[in-house]
């Protein structure tokens, strides 16, 4: 069984670090230096390739402890059983990196459950080595046999998908699972192959001949059922295949002027802006805008003329109306307005709605049919509660209640309205050992319950939770500030229990924001967050979160990136975040747009023009990663079931593409 690993800081069963150890074995004196790394895997692997990117090579060329070619550098498998070390094939996917940083290698192994170091790696060798890096032995082309030349039985189908014409696909196994192109003409059509092309590296070739390429239309290709495929346990799928998307169009938007706390909404071909900017004097206001994406322009507008100091917009767009709420500061005093913007006639009206001497944060609305639901943090004497009210669309029936008050400071409130409740999440302060609280009102009788106290033992809360209701889960992404983690959480309302899964591990200094974002569509879940110079997109599914495709999106430069948004509408994800050297100085933002199933251009699944591979190994684990929105593999008794592993004794598997264009030319499934 195998796993595909997109990189060493994204492995979903496996991690890999280098630590010191010190151990009896030793290779092939020949070499004087080895470096353990260490492997956690959840099964028993069998000529299994790993991705390992933090080899330092710079560095050990310039400490002369290997040659400019990265000729001498050996990988081996260690088993602390015997304590015996076996040379395994390794493949140098970049060149030797000599002038900055770590190059990129692939090894092939065997690796166990019981964890712990199983790969040494070895350099500064004090005679010739010749380079032994090679694509052909890392990765297999064919699974029919075994090194030994004895058939595989495990291996249950495999397509090359060569035959360049006809309906069928054969498969390669032994087996004889055919399939058959149903709906010839409608999205499934033979294409001519480069060979299957490694990304840039056009010396490596993963299969010969032509290809099918799989769009948008109906057509699928269907493998009736066999006793070969009476799977009942751990299952792994491998495709090799690449993309004909071009990847996100990001569009540049100059702002020249002071841009923080944006919101957006998209609606059509637009997309809709609040944001706080600065006037001609200095002072902060409310200022939106509407970037229309069809014809690249953005447009915007100052709406407030005020010299109270303004925060945190929200918005929300409902056929030709927008709706607004923010807060001032007047001295001592605070004050919650809202507003109203007119499309069709550009008119902006405001109404003062709260004026206090208590210290307000976290104003938030949500629209459902013709009622506005508040909800805002407020100090009330020597705790902090939080408020809501509502007003019908025409603004009548604002009413403030306190629903609930903490002898704690309260923060980075969030909000969403699901049938009758809403549900509300926020952050107590870093010192506590809570790190959020999930809460919940019910708007019919009026009762405000905390629904829970999610403890994770860490010493920093969640910072700037976002949250989305989806069912009978409540999900929510969070910034472990003190750890710079990212963190998506899965609560099952009302009663429990919840998950976290960490899905990022970054690097922030002092005055930079994570800030993640995302937003639940179907059994999708689509995030965004920020780490330093570089934005991330990432998309993972309901049920498995902690399996997730995460990648670069965009890079800020010298300047740092802040408030990142994303939201996904149809076919389509739309994303944006602001680039300063502050969160205070930002005068510059990116916008995004992109197919639902494609997050950037590079080392994705099957982006751009070269080929990649794609692997998924286990039980619930294969339909997630075969989605990552460029094609499903759907396994079918009827109809399609929830999960890989649901197999049944009649089986039909298809491969039906959903979303983007795919050119697979290899494909396979063994136990």
């Amino acid at each position: 069984m195998r796993w595909f690993i997109f990189a060493v800081t994204l492995l979903i069963f496996s991690t890999f670090f280098i630590i010191d150890v010190q151990a009896y074995s030793w290779w092939n004196t020949n070499w004087k230096i080895r470096r353990p790394i260490e492997v956690s895997t959840n099964y028993n692997l069998t000529d299994y390739q790993v991705k390992i990117t933090f080899i330092n090579t710079t560095k050990l060329y310039q400490e002369g402890k290997i040659d400019k070619l990265c000729r001498a550098i050996r990988f081996t498998n260690y088993n602390p059983s015997t304590d015996t070390e076996t040379l395994i094939p390794h493949w140098n996917q970049t060149p030797c990196n000599i002038t900055g940083g770590n190059t990129t290698f692939w090894v092939k192994g065997n690796f166990s459950d019981r964890g712990g170091v199983q790969i040494y790696v070895y350099y500064n060798n004090t005679t010739y080595a010749p380079d032994v890096s090679s694509f052909n032995n890392t990765f297999t082309k064919e699974f029919n046999v075994t090194a030994t030349g004895v058939r595989d039985l495990t291996l249950k189908a495999e397509w090359h998908f060569d035959e360049n014409d006809g309906d069928n696909v054969y498969d390669s196994s032994g087996n004889g699972n055919t399939g058959v192109i149903v709906g010839v003409g409608q999205g499934v059509t033979w294409s001519g192959s480069d060979g299957g092309f490694w990304d840039t590296r056009t010396d490596v070739k993963f299969s010969y001949g032509n290809s099918l390429n799989f769009t948008n239309g109906s057509g699928y290709i269907k493998v009736p059922h066999s006793e070969s495929l009476n799977i009942s346990k751990n299952l792994t799928i491998e495709m090799w295949a690449k993309g004909n998307s071009s990847g996100p169009t990001i569009y540049n938007y100059n702002y020249n002027n002071y841009l923080h706390s944006p919101q957006m909404q998209v609606v059509g071909r637009k997309i809709h802006y609040v944001w706080i900017g600065r006037d001609s004097n200095g002072f902060n206001q409310i200022f939106t805008g509407v970037y229309n994406i069809s014809k690249n322009q953005f447009s915007t507008q100052q709406r407030t003329f005020t010299q109270y100091w303004k925060a945190e917009p929200r918005m929300q767009v409902v056929g030709n109306k927008i709706y607004y709420v923010w807060y001032e500061k007047d001295g001592n005093q605070y004050i919650i307005k809202t507003a109203t913007l007119n499309l069709e006639n550009n008119e902006f009206t405001q109404s003062p709605r709260r004026s206090t001497s208590n210290k307000i944060r976290s104003v938030r609305l949500q629209v459902v049919g013709n009622i506005i639901h508040y909800a805002w943090i407020e100090e009330c004497g020597n705790d902090w509660c939080i408020y809501v009210a509502n007003t019908t669309l025409d603004g009548s029936g604002w009413s403030p209640q306190s629903k609930h008050s903490s002898d704690n400071n309260i923060y980075d409130l969030d909000m969403q309205a699901m049938g009758n409740y809403i549900y509300y999440v926020w952050r107590p302060p870093v010192s506590e050992s809570i790190d959020a609280v999930i809460a919940r009102l019910d708007t019919q009788s009026g009762r405000f319950n905390i629904l829970s106290n999610i403890e994770n033992g860490y010493v920093s809360a969640y910072r700037e939770p976002k949250m989305h209701v989806f069912d009978d889960k409540l999900y929510f992404i969070a910034w472990e500030s003190g750890e710079d983690k990212i963190h998506i959480l899965e609560y099952n309302i009302p009663n429990g229990p919840w998950s976290s899964y960490e899905i990022f591990d970054g690097d922030v200094s002092s005055g930079d924001y994570m800030s993640p974002d995302m937003q639940v569509v179907g059994n999708k879940v689509y995030v965004i967050f920020t780490n330093a110079t570089k934005t991330y997109v990432g998309i993972t599914h309901v049920g498995s979160l902690q399996y997730i495709h995460l990648q670069e999106v965009g890079s800020c430069g010298y300047y740092r990136c802040f408030d990142p948004l994303i939201q996904v509408v149809g076919s389509k994800i739309y994303y944006s975040w602001n680039i300063g050297n502050t969160r205070d100085t930002c005068q510059n933002m990116k916008i995004a747009e992109s197919d639902s199933n494609i997050i950037s251009k590079e080392d994705s699944y099957g982006i751009g023009t070269s080929y990649i591979l794609l692997q998924a190994t286990g039980e619930n684990q294969i339909s997630p990663f075969i989605d990552g929105g460029l094609t499903e593999l759907l396994y079918k008794k009827q109809t399609p079931l929830t999960t890989a592993m649901e197999l049944q004794p009649i089986l039909t598997i298809c491969f039906h593409l959903t979303h983007g264009n795919i050119l697979p030319s290899h494909m396979m499934a063994r136990v």
